[in-house]
């Protein structure tokens, strides 16, 4: 019987620490091997054999040939001189190796009660459903779909079909497909303003490929606030998913600047939609976005094409997440509330993952108002002047946008 859950969201390491307090004893060979054959019929348990290194600012998943659920399930001995509360935090701390799977559960038995400690990635699964992936397992309530298991005779077609449908629609082998479209309706790459419009009079509307190509034609920023808003309204977007931004940043010459310019820095922009958030309050908010070039700059569509149009075709075809696939619980605040009185921990909820320069910047529902919340790792801060300038002037930078888009 599971008696207590609960989940911490750390900022600076994007590492996820929960755990689960369960009446008796936890037979650890016994639950290895019930994470290993759910690990072969369920697809939510599938993503744990995946891994992950960062190329270009985004994360690339591939499968860990090398997994073992012996390297992820450990039994540990209760603290003697620390409090679970330290132990916590120094969990929180520990990275994860670059080559396995950024997940690992800590058997800690005490007597007449076992706690599960649970150490994840939050790009391997969102707080909710990592905690309830591992309660369903505790508990044995079945899998996650009622026909996940895939028969061992179809597997490789379905693997090949899923690498000719990925290599499809990759950026570098999209563009040939525009030779299709008629030439009446054929966009103007070199020239972007001229907005000719792709017929789409088809009965497919929610075709990506169509979308994509109906937009071609308009500016970066246009392209990646048109998926923001048709991906919310067709659902191809959940009520949950955080949607991030490239931000080029420069701490180069006698100030801080942003350009839009690719470097090697780059901060995340999240927007974390709330369920409630209506259409049209989504366009005003891009709207102002769209009209600070510096902020959405040309990393956005080589962020949002190669990956999105992948996991978006993998989400209708297994009506599921990919592996890899991240969301987040949007952040809600009572009316009274202030951001400022909010710990860090909380806001960052709606925050992917702090890159190198150690901040991001999220989008807060408080009932009818909206709130940017600036969350900074202090210590990438504390020893630089630069970083501080540059710290202040995004505090202003924000200030400007969210004034004119009416947002607090």
């Amino acid at each position: 019987m599971v008696s207590k859950i609960d989940f911490l969201l750390p900022i600076p390491l994007a590492i996820v620490v929960g755990w689960i307090d369960v009446d008796g004893c936890v037979d650890i060979c016994n639950f290895k091997e019930r994470i290993r054959k759910r690990i072969q019929e369920d697809r939510w348990f599938q993503r744990l054999t995946f891994s992950f290194q960062f190329h270009l600012g985004y994360a690339v998943w591939k499968k860990d040939e090398t997994f073992s659920v012996d390297h992820h399930v450990k039994l540990i001995a209760e603290p003697e001189r620390t409090s679970f509360k330290d132990l916590i935090e120094e969990q929180q701390c520990q990275d994860f190796e670059v080559d396995q799977s950024p997940w690992e559960i800590l058997v800690l038995g005490s007597g007449e009660k076992t706690t599960l400690i649970i150490r994840w990635h939050h790009c391997l699964a969102d707080g909710p459903g990592m905690m309830n992936g591992i309660i369903r397992l505790i508990l044995d309530e079945g899998s996650t779909f009622p026909t996940s298991k895939i028969p061992e005779r179809i597997a490789p077609n379905l693997k090949t079909f899923f690498i000719f449908l990925k290599s499809i629609f990759y950026l570098p082998t999209i563009l040939p497909w525009f030779s299709l479209i008629p030439e009446r309706n054929r966009l103007s790459v070199a020239h972007p303003t001229k907005r000719k419009r792709v017929c789409c009079s088809d009965p497919l509307p929610l075709n990506p490929l169509k979308r994509i190509a109906k937009n071609f034609s308009c500016t970066i920023n246009d392209i990646f606030i048109s998926c923001v808003i048709q991906g919310y309204k067709e659902t191809l977007l959940g009520s949950t998913d955080t949607l991030s931004v490239g931000m080029a940043v420069s701490l180069q010459g006698e100030s801080p600047m942003i350009c839009n310019r690719a470097i090697v820095v780059r901060t995340p922009l999240p927007v974390s939609l709330d369920g409630d958030v209506r259409i049209h309050e989504i366009s005003k908010m891009t709207r102002c976005l769209k009209s600070s070039p510096d902020i959405l700059c040309n990393y956005a569509l080589v962020h949002f094409l190669p990956n999105a149009l992948p996991l978006w075709l993998l989400n209708l075809c297994l009506r599921g997440k990919a592996p890899g696939g991240t969301s987040n619980m949007p952040l809600s605040m009572p009316p009274d509330a202030r951001v400022q009185d909010l710990p860090v921990s909380s806001v960052g909820a709606v925050a992917p993952m702090i890159l190198d320069i150690g901040m991001c910047i999220s989008l807060v529902s408080a009932g009818d108002s909206y709130h940017f919340a600036i969350i900074a790792d202090q210590s990438a801060f504390e020893e630089s002047e630069d970083g501080r300038d540059f710290l202040g002037a995004m505090v202003n930078h924000v200030d400007t946008i969210a004034s004119a888009a009416g947002i607090n």
